[in-house]
This record gives structure tokens, C-alpha cells and sequence, in this order.
């Protein structure tokens, strides 16, 4: 099975270095484990008409990963 790059822009990088440290953990391992598998059980694809490419979204507890597939 092939394995994805996952790539994060530097402002949702700064903002993961502040969440609380179980969170930040969580979020991390999480974003590493898209590299696997892009579209998780629990993930929900995004319909935004102005947006061309698949937009995706993953729910951690109150948080929210938005992330692009390619």
C-alpha cells in the first residue's frame, strides 16, 4: 500500500504547538496516520463548490482537521 505525504502550512503548525499536550499529541498522531490511510472511518468529505480539489474534515473530540487530498 502506498503511503501519502502529509504536509501542514506553518499557521495550523504554530496553532498544534499550543494546544494543551494530550491534545497535541492526539492531533499529531493523527495527522501522521492520514499518511496511511487519507480517508479514516470517522472522516467526512466536504462538498465547498469553489473548491476543486477533495476537502475533508476529521473530528477530534471539539477539534476539527481540515485536510486536502491531492
Amino acid at each position: 500500500m502506498s503511503r501519502y505525504s502529509v504536509y501542514i502550512i506553518p499557521e495550523p503548525f504554530k496553532e498544534i504547538k499550543n494546544l494543551p499536550g494530550n491534545i497535541r499529541q492526539r492531533v499529531r498522531k493523527t495527522i501522521s496516520e492520514l499518511a496511511d490511510n487519507p480517508r479514516p472511518h470517522n472522516s467526512k468529505q466536504l462538498n465547498i463548490s469553489d473548491f476543486e480539489e477533495e476537502l475533508w474534515q476529521l473530528r477530534l473530540d471539539n477539534w476539527r482537521i481540515v485536510y486536502v487530498i491531492t
